[in-house]
């Protein structure tokens, strides 16, 4: 009887816990799922006042996306591309951060999630060559 009891008070006490635990884990901010990692800083010219960014893929910077680098030691430097390219490479202006050569950079699309849709579904179709009308009723 005794021993009922004890694993009966385990019991609840883990059931407790666990209900406690992932009510905290709802209310945490989930991760942005929009970043991606494109690029690394290949160099800095401080004196001029831009750097050159080495591409992983190729950057739109016409979209509304934010652009951002991160350092070793855990900061986050805002990133103002100019949309010029230099082969491989795309210029940035510097803003205020420490910049340092080989810091990802990550670019995090602003726009929702059905307008990323559409447009890559239109460039898609595009690319292979399929003719389509858009009928806005």
């Amino acid at each position: 009887m005794r021993s009922r009891i004890i694993l009966l008070l385990i019991s609840l006490s883990m059931i407790c816990n666990n209900s406690c635990t992932s009510g905290a884990l709802e209310t945490a901010e989930p991760e942005p799922k929009n970043d991606v990692l494109v690029a690394r800083i290949s160099s800095v010219y401080p004196k001029q006042n831009y750097m050159l960014v080495q591409k992983y893929r190729r950057i739109n910077t016409e979209i509304d996306a934010i652009f951002y680098s991160r350092g070793t030691d855990g900061s986050v430097n805002a990133l103002k591309m100019t949309g010029q390219k230099l082969g491989q490479f795309y210029v940035a202006d510097l803003s205020n951060g420490n910049y340092t050569v080989n810091d990802p950079v990550f670019m995090r699309d602003l726009r929702n999630s059905s307008e990323v849709d559409a447009n890559e579904t239109t460039t898609t179709l595009l690319k292979s060559g399929i003719e389509f009308e858009i009928n806005e009723n």
